[in-house]
């Protein structure tokens, strides 16, 4: 692990020079016009965000009229915002407003690129390392493959790796301060710096929720939580936790995520009595809504979407499963080469 008594090399212009090519060549070139926004997620997705600027309502999504209650609107919010720019600069034709809808994730493959090399060229001690991070990246064939569907998995990859660094940078500075002086546990003085990165956490994870729902704060909470247990068992753990600040992280947190929350929750509230979940013949049963008996947004967003799809329960079924092999058999392929690394 690095320390701050150790430099930590920069990256060098080639390198930078490097990345931005072949980000530009796969990312922010001819992948902005083709394939056409044709399948049901790219055609929905960038309607939704149309109809933020038509409506303008960035509160309640919509698709061709009818609420879209399902998704976090951060992804939305990023293509009605460059879709307003594009409208602005005087393009406003169907295609351009395609090619807007694209640009944040063009963006988002850009900052996480950078942010992989970042991270590697500290881990590491090394630019050369940061680059063949970032080239990795660049070059995975589901990197490309998921970007070029208007999806937010990119979106929540990059927040999930910034949430990652920000917590690998609070070790690094306690190591430092280790090796100078006391152990972590006596040192009276916080590292320089230590208070900013654990509200970095806390607003990388906000932002995750934002994307895609709970797993956002779920996924890197659970890796920092599992980290500290094994490194330092259950009484440090709970020590070190309590030095990253959790209150006024957690404040971070809320400030961040909670108002559209709020906001989606009082503009789409619940009508009649909708029914709740039971346990009927052997299994969970939801039932259906009828009229002026429906779930307003907080139970179709938190119970049906971020719980009961995880169950198979999701209301209506218009979804399918795959097995469990399967689906890590299809990340393996989703990163070649360079998963076959790890064997």
């Amino acid at each position: 692990m690095s320390t701050d008594s150790k430099p930590i090399p920069k990256r060098p212009l080639a390198n930078t020079a490097m990345l931005g090519v072949l980000w530009f060549v796969f990312y922010g070139s001819f992948t902005l016009v083709r394939p056409a926004l044709l399948d049901d997620a790219d055609s929905v997705h960038a309607e939704v965000a149309r109809e933020m600027l038509l409506r303008h309502d960035w509160v309640t999504l919509y698709a061709n009229g009818i609420r879209y209650l399902e998704k976090a609107p951060l992804l939305y919010w990023s293509m009605a915002t460059s879709m307003a720019g594009m409208q602005m600069l005087g393009h406003a034709s169907a295609r351009a407003l395609a090619v807007a809808a694209r640009i944040p994730m063009a963006l988002t493959v850009l900052v996480l690129a950078f942010v992989v090399e970042a991270f590697a060229r500290r881990v590491f001690g090394s630019a050369r390392a940061g680059l063949y991070a970032a080239l990795a990246l660049l070059s995975c064939p589901g990197v490309f493959l998921f970007t070029r569907i208007l999806l937010p998995d990119a979106m929540l990859c990059l927040w999930i790796t910034l949430a990652v660094f920000c917590f690998w940078r609070t070790e690094e500075l306690g190591a430092a301060q280790q090796a100078a002086s006391l152990p972590a546990h006596l040192a009276t003085d916080e590292p320089k710096g230590l208070r900013l990165l654990c509200y970095g956490f806390a607003a990388c994870c906000a932002l995750g929720v934002l994307t895609k729902g709970l797993i956002g704060v779920v996924f890197p909470v659970a890796m920092v939580a599992v980290y500290q247990l094994l490194t330092r068992g259950v009484r440090g753990a709970l020590h070190r936790v309590l030095q990253l600040h959790p209150f006024t992280s957690s404040a971070v947190f809320l400030l961040i995520a909670a108002p559209w929350h709020v906001l989606a929750a009082w503009a789409n509230p619940t009508r009649g009595r909708p029914g709740d979940l039971v346990w009927m013949h052997g299994h969970w049963f939801v039932p259906l809504p009828s009229q002026g008996n429906v779930h307003g947004w907080a139970w179709f967003y938190f119970v049906n979407e971020q719980v009961l799809r995880y169950l198979n329960l999701r209301v209506p079924r218009d979804y399918d499963t795959v097995p469990l092999w399967l689906f890590w058999g299809l990340c393996f392929i989703w990163l070649m080469p360079w998963s076959a690394f790890g064997f």
